[in-house]
């Protein structure tokens, strides 16, 4: 048994994954990763709070998935904010991108990131 006790409610079971006691037959327990208290993955996307969110592409690659800083993850091609509602940047550079705080940036592109959701609102705006 592997208890996640860094991803709030996850286990490892004989190779089954359980969120908060209940069995999870639509996680892939080999390619689960906790990213945060509150979010995690496997190969078919993020789960927030254990509910599936954001898909991953066909090519993510689940080995070289990490935390860049706070809420922003990326495989070194792909780059994400895993918050309250996961976002997928599009065309910015994996290979360069910088985070500050809640700012991610490439140099070219640049996007503000909000760590609460208020109703209506993006998580993620571009700010350049």
């Amino acid at each position: 048994m592997k208890i996640s006790e860094d991803c709030r409610g996850w286990a490892t079971i004989d190779g089954k994954s359980y969120y908060s006691g209940e069995l999870r037959n639509d996680v892939d327990a080999s390619s689960f990763k906790c990213l945060s208290f509150n979010a995690a993955a496997d190969k078919k996307g993020f789960l927030i709070a254990g509910k599936r969110s954001l898909e991953f592409p066909a090519d993510v690659d689940m080995k070289a998935l990490k935390v860049l800083e706070g809420n922003f993850v990326s495989d070194g091609h792909y780059v994400w904010f895993a918050g309250i509602e996961p976002y997928s940047f599009k065309g910015i550079s994996a290979k360069t991108v910088k985070v500050n705080g809640t700012t991610i940036s490439d140099g070219k592109q640049s996007w503000q990131c909000e760590t609460y959701h208020s109703s209506g609102q993006p998580m993620c705006q571009k700010t350049q």
